[in-house]
């Protein structure tokens, strides 16, 4: 098992920890007792002649997880509390099936399977399944949303049960086993690429498989919404500050968000990724700066008052914008 990283428990239970582990177990006890330690209370059901092997390799970030999973035979559960979380698993073989206080359902191999665990009272994996499975917190799913409506969602979000198509699943299969395999090999810390990888299944889930959001998902990018008021704070703090040095993942912190909700937002909001923005802003400070009447500074002075340190760079982008190179605006002002 790797070891574990950045780890929190509040009252027995882990809130916060980013790592990577690969379990096996083949009784009973110690499986209830690890999903115990997430907040999930299972009653495991037992099988004919008490068998019972599971295996996984999971990725957990935060109070989420991916992972990849394999039952030779085959096992079950019932909640016994309620978990606000959302499980989505693909059977490569076998077969899922989980049931709510509606109805039954069932996911085969090729299938994919969203079941809001609010509503689920048994689940069920059949003999000699293997699945790949992320598990997201509802509250993760209402942010993300949020950062693209503009607003906070005032409903539950509902996935429908419609067909997902084949290059869907790949995606979703491909970019988790990759994530598993780079935090079984990686000795980096897991926290900055973990978060990235979360916050890229969260959009791709919410923006390609069919939900109660969908319309009006497609809709706010034809009409004007509000932009939310962290991409609005990130945006100021940009505009008043000239440091060189400034990073992505700085602006980020100030915010709030992380650097891929940062750069999803920018890009959803203000049509540029942040540093284009950044860029973009300098620029404008620079051509009011340049353009004053009477300025004893040169366009050089200037390049670095807003925070450029190549003036090359600076020129190659100040023309590119305003058609013009720094040198002539100055000498327009100053005639």
């Amino acid at each position: 098992m790797r070891p574990q990283y950045n780890i929190n428990v509040v009252k027995g239970v882990i809130v916060s920890v980013y790592r990577y582990a690969l379990y096996s177990f083949k009784d009973l006890e110690t499986a209830a007792g690890h999903y115990s330690a997430y907040g999930a209370d299972l009653d495991i059901m037992e099988y004919p002649g008490r068998k019972f092997q599971y295996c996984k390799k999971v990725c957990i970030f935060g109070k989420s997880f991916v992972c990849s999973s394999a039952s030779i035979t085959g096992w079950g559960y019932e909640l016994k509390n309620e978990i606000d979380v959302f499980l989505i698993t693909f059977p490569q073989t076998g077969s899922l099936t989980w049931r709510t206080r509606a109805c039954t359902y069932k996911a085969g191999a090729g299938a994919l399977a969203i079941a809001d665990q609010r509503e689920v009272i048994k689940t069920i994996y059949s003999a000699g399944i293997r699945s790949t499975s992320m598990y997201f917190e509802n509250s993760e799913l209402i942010s993300y949303l949020t950062l693209i409506l503009g607003f906070e969602p005032k409903s539950r979000i509902h996935f429908h049960r419609s067909t997902v198509e084949g290059w869907e699943i790949r995606f979703i299969t491909n970019i988790v086993s990759t994530f598993l395999e780079y935090a079984e090999r990686s000795t980096s810390q897991l926290d900055t690429v973990a978060e990235s990888l979360k916050e890229t299944l969260i959009g791709f889930l919410l923006n390609n498989i069919k939900n109660n959001y969908t319309t009006t998902i497609y809709d706010s990018d034809k009409l004007s919404v509000p932009t939310p008021y962290c991409i609005k704070h990130a945006a100021e703090f940009m505009k008043t500050n000239n440091r060189p040095e400034l990073t992505v993942g700085e602006v980020a912190n100030f915010a709030g968000i992380s650097v891929r909700s940062l750069q999803v937002g920018f890009k959803r909001y203000k049509g540029m990724t942040p540093i284009q923005y950044l860029r973009q802003e300098r620029l404008n400070r620079a051509k009011e700066i340049l353009s004053q009447p009477g300025l004893a500074q040169s366009p050089q002075h200037a390049s670095i008052q807003v925070g450029f340190l190549n003036y090359h760079a600076f020129c190659k982008y100040y023309f590119q914008l305003f058609g013009e190179l720094p040198k002539t605006t100055y000498q327009k002002a100053n005639r």
